[in-house]
C-alpha cells in the first residue's frame, strides 16, 4: 500500500486497513506484468527453452493447417478432417502451455475460448477440482437418480455455471449451496461449457424436485423453466438467449413448512448427437408437473451438464404465490398435538392453518 494510500484513510481503523491493502492488492495484479529479464541466468535459459519450443510447435501447427485446409477443400473423409484438426490443435496447445501471460489469464479465469489452450486449460481446471465436488453433490443430494438417470450420465461432459445477482461474489454458485429464495426471483445467469468444436442443439429443464404432493403424501417434480434448441460449442458459452422457450421462468417458491427444496438445472444434448431440433409447437400445453426422466426419454434427450441449488421458504415466498400464481400461500406441518381431555383446542386444526 502506498503512502498516499494510506493518508486517504484519514483516521485508520483495522477493517479500513484491510480494506485498502486487498484494494492495493487487487490493483495491482488487474494486468499481467511480464517477469523481469536476465535476472537469473538458469532462468534465462528456461525461457530460452520455453520460446524455442513455442517456435517449433507454431511451425508444426501451421503445416498441419495448411494440411488441413487442402482436405476440407478436397473433401477427403470426415475421420481425416478430424484427426487434422485434432493434430492442430494439439501443437497450438503445446506452443502456449507454458507461456505465463497465459497460465496468468487461467489463474484469473480469463479465458479465450477461440484459442485452443484456453479450451484445453479450462477443461483441465474443471477436472481437478469443480467437477468432483460437483459428482459428490449430485450423489450425495440425490440429483441422481432422482432427476437423471445414472446410466445416462456417469460423469458430465460440460460445464454448468450459475450467477445469481446479489450474492456479492463474482463467481458462480457451488453446487447444492443454499441461497435466499428471492435471489432466484428472476432467472440466473447461465454459463454453458461444451468442450466441442461444433454448433450443437441443446435443452434446459430447470424443476423444483421437492415440490409437494399433499393428496398422494409425496413429492412431486415441478418444471421451472425450459429451453430448447440452444445453440453451444466451445467457442461460446452456450447461447441460451437463441433458445426457444418451451416454459416460461416461474421462480422458485418453496411452501412454508417444507423442507428445503432442490433446485436442478439440467442441460441436455438434443437427439442425432445434437443436431436435431425440437419444434416447440409440439409441446404446447406441456405441463409443470413432469418426471425429468421421463421427458428426456421422450424427447431424446441425453443429459451432459448439471447445477443446482436449495432453498427453503422465507416470507418472500408468499408473494409470489400471490402475484404470480393468485393463490393463497400454502402451509404446511407436523399434524397438530392431540389435547386430551377435551375443552378448547381438543379439536384437529387444519394443517393448512398449523402454525
Amino acid at each position: 500500500m502506498s503512502l498516499r494510500q494510506f493518508q486517504r484513510l484519514g483516521k485508520p481503523t483495522f477493517g479500513s486497513v484491510a480494506r485498502a491493502i486487498r484494494q492495493a492488492s487487487t490493483e495491482a495484479t488487474a494486468k499481467y506484468v511480464p517477469p523481469a529479464k536476465d535476472v537469473n541466468p538458469a532462468y534465462s535459459i528456461a525461457l530460452g527453452a520455453i520460446e524455442r519450443s513455442k517456435q517449433r510447435h507454431l511451425r508444426e501447427a501451421e503445416r498441419v493447417k495448411k494440411e488441413l485446409e487442402q482436405a476440407e477443400a478436397t473433401e477427403k473423409g470426415e475421420a481425416a478432417v478430424t484427426n487434422l484438426r485434432r493434430q492442430y490443435e494439439k501443437h497450438m496447445v503445446k506452443a502456449f502451455i507454458n507461456d505465463g501471460e497465459v497460465l496468468w489469464n487461467a489463474k484469473n479465469q480469463r479465458f479465450d475460448l477461440s484459442q485452443p489452450v484456453y479450451r484445453y486449460l479450462k477443461q483441465k481446471q474443471w477436472k481437478e477440482r469443480p467437477l468432483e465436488v460437483l459428482m459428490q453433490r449430485i450423489t450425495q443430494m440425490y440429483i441422481v437418480p432422482d432427476a437423471i438417470d445414472p446410466k445416462k450420465l456417469v460423469i458430465p461432459s460440460a460445464r454448468l455455471d450459475l450467477k445469481f445477482g446479489g450474492l456479492n461474489d463474482e463467481k458462480p454458485i457451488e453446487p447444492g449451496a443454499v441461497i435466499p429464495p428471492e435471489l432466484a426471483r428472476e432467472p440466473p445467469t447461465l454459463a454453458l461449457t461444451t468442450f466441442h468444436e461444433d454448433t450443437k442443439h441443446h435443452t434446459l429443464l430447470v424443476a423444483d424436485l421437492d415440490y409437494p404432493n399433499e393428496d398422494a403424501q409425496t413429492y412431486n417434480e415441478k418444471c421451472l423453466w425450459m429451453v430448447t434448441n440452444i445453440p453451444a460449442n466451445m467457442h461460446n458459452e452456450g447461447e441460451f438467449a437463441l433458445g426457444e422457450t418451451v416454459i416460461p421462468y416461474l421462480a422458485p417458491h418453496p411452501a412454508r413448512g417444507t423442507k428445503r427444496h432442490r433446485y436442478a438445472f439440467i442441460v441436455y444434448r438434443q437427439g442425432e448427437s445434437g443436431d436435431n431440433r425440437i419444434d416447440p409447437s409440439n409441446l404446447k400445453g406441456l405441463d409443470r408437473i413432469v418426471r425429468l426422466r421421463d421427458l428426456a426419454t421422450e424427447l431424446d434427450l441425453q443429459p451432459i451438464g448439471v447445477s443446482f441449488f436449495r432453498a427453503e421458504w422465507n416470507e418472500s415466498v408468499d408473494d409470489i404465490y400471490r402475484e404470480h400464481l393468485g393463490v393463497e400461500p400454502p402451509s404446511f406441518g407436523p399434524p397438530p398435538k392431540p389435547v386430551f381431555g377435551g375443552g378448547v383446542g381438543a379439536e384437529r386444526k387444519n394443517r393448512f392453518a398449523n402454525y
